[in-house]
């Protein structure tokens, strides 16, 4: 038993070290792309990005499915290939800003880095998923040793301010969600592309017409935007924290939260 609980506790720590590699990459890129300038900006700059993001999906893949099976909790594998899908489109975002340099196009250069931006935003938000899946069940794993082996109170102590810490984290995950939804309500020309707000001006159009929960092909039909788009589109607004989704007769519903 011994034994199996001394393999666990390795396991533990090399998936935490991954964890903390993962935030440290994560955080590198974006203190980099705030920095980003067309004129100061060369190849080799964009290149070790790229580089890094390759790393970040293979690590987070690993990761994921490592502590999938650890824990028993697919939701953790569901983050993780949600966050490896933000990051390809990251990484492309960044590709694309790299066509821009080479071509000596300001102007794409600005609009590359401004959707790289958001793109980075949507993955950090589905980053905090992660990392709090995860730290959740290493507080299951400690909860679990105070109960088995009547841990000191300092173990106990220590158990109470992460779960205090946990509420905490939530809290202010809630209220970011708040002031995002109400900054794109008041100036959506300031943080929507015209996709995004054409839909989410339809939305709350449907919704004043007293219809609750919306089928993304009345948007696709009703705006002539792609279903791939669509559908884009509402899984960064759910991760914006501006929708809740359910299925309704096997497929996905939506509804704005924020509607008066």
């Amino acid at each position: 038993m011994e034994n199996t609980d001394e393999e666990i506790k390795k396991q533990m720590d090399l998936l935490q070290g991954n964890i903390d590699e993962i935030k440290a990459d994560f955080i590198g890129i974006t203190n980099i792309v705030g920095k980003l300038q067309f004129a100061e900006t060369n190849v080799d700059i964009i290149n070790e990005q790229l580089k890094t993001f390759s790393k970040l999906i293979f690590l987070v893949e690993e990761t994921g499915k490592k502590s999938a099976t650890l824990f028993v909790n697919k939701n953790i594998y569901n983050d993780s290939t949600e966050l490896t899908k933000y990051l390809h489109h990251s990484k492309l975002k960044m590709e694309g800003l790299k066509d821009s340099l080479n071509n000596k196009d300001k102007n794409g250069f600005s609009k590359s880095l401004l959707t790289l931006n958001r793109s980075l935003d949507s993955s950090e938000y589905i980053l905090s998923l992660f990392v709090g899946e995860f730290k959740s069940e290493i507080t299951k794993i400690v909860f679990k040793n105070y109960i088995d082996k009547k841990a000191t109170d300092a173990a106990q102590d220590n158990m109470i301010k992460v779960m205090e810490g946990m509420v905490a984290l939530d809290e202010r995950m809630e209220k970011c969600e708040r002031k995002i939804a109400l900054l794109i309500r008041k100036r959506p020309e300031d943080f929507l592309e015209e996709d995004e707000a054409k839909i989410l001006m339809e939305m709350i159009n449907i919704h004043s017409q007293n219809v609750q929960w919306v089928e993304p092909r009345f948007l696709e039909k009703n705006l002539s935007i792609p279903q791939s788009r669509v559908d884009e589109i509402m899984d960064d607004f759910l991760h914006y924290g501006l929708l809740e989704r359910k299925m309704r007769g096997g497929m996905k519903v939506y509804k704005y939260k924020y509607g008066e």
